[in-house]
């Protein structure tokens, strides 16, 4: 899909592991500060999104823990989701993935354009693992790899991404681009397209869900 009007998203390019590379370098932009920054990084529709991901999932966040990590020397969250659907991968009920920074008593550390959480958000995530051995979840593309799933009174949901935080390049003009624009979805919509495309991306059968929950 191409990006709309609205801040929030819905719904091709390299190898992932030019993206994991991007990741890294990104990373080394860990900041001590509260100070406004930006990342800027290639923009990935949901085709790129899903050529990237080893794990989409569909669910609510239950806790959050964030601690110093020895090995790696900088502080790092780890995130549970209680799993509602998973769309692509092998796995259980729960899901845990880490994103570098967090705030540790009176220190913050972050990643700027990295996606936030909070407890009991409803969200579609696209999540990959490290390299050579590292098992480890990790959003695919920062707070791209995010989609908020909002729900009415009725419990009719939209869903969409914050992309606010983010400047992109797009693969047209090589100059960056501080916001992009994309329509919201409905939820069967969106989960037609994201199963449609993973099946012809990923060449899988998608198994069939038993009703949007």
């Amino acid at each position: 899909m191409t990006p709309k009007s609205n801040r929030f998203a819905a719904p091709a390019m390299r190898t992932k592991s030019a993206w994991l590379i991007s990741a890294i370098l990104l990373a080394v932009a860990l900041i001590w500060t509260s100070s406004a920054a930006a990342t800027v990084m290639r923009y990935a529709d949901m085709s790129r999104l899903i050529e990237i991901s080893d794990v989409i999932v569909h669910g609510t966040v239950a806790e959050q823990k964030t601690f110093f990590d020895e090995n790696r020397g900088h502080i790092v969250t780890n995130t549970t989701l209680n799993i509602k659907h998973t769309f692509l991968g092998d796995v259980t009920r729960t899901v845990r993935f880490q994103q570098w920074g967090g705030k540790l008593e009176d220190k913050t550390a972050f990643i700027p354009g990295d996606a936030h959480f909070e407890k009991n958000e409803e969200v579609i995530l696209f999540l990959r693992r490290g390299y050579e051995g590292d098992n480890t979840l990790y959003l695919s593309a920062l707070s791209q790899a995010k989609y908020k799933v909002h729900r009415n009174e009725d419990g009719k949901a939209i869903i969409g991404r914050d992309l606010s935080e983010l400047s992109f390049v797009l693969p047209e003009d090589a100059k960056p681009v501080s916001v992009v624009d994309e329509a919201v979805s409905g939820e069967m919509s969106f989960y037609a397209t994201l199963e449609s495309l993973i099946a012809g991306i990923k060449q899988i059968d998608v198994p069939p869900r038993g009703g949007l929950q």
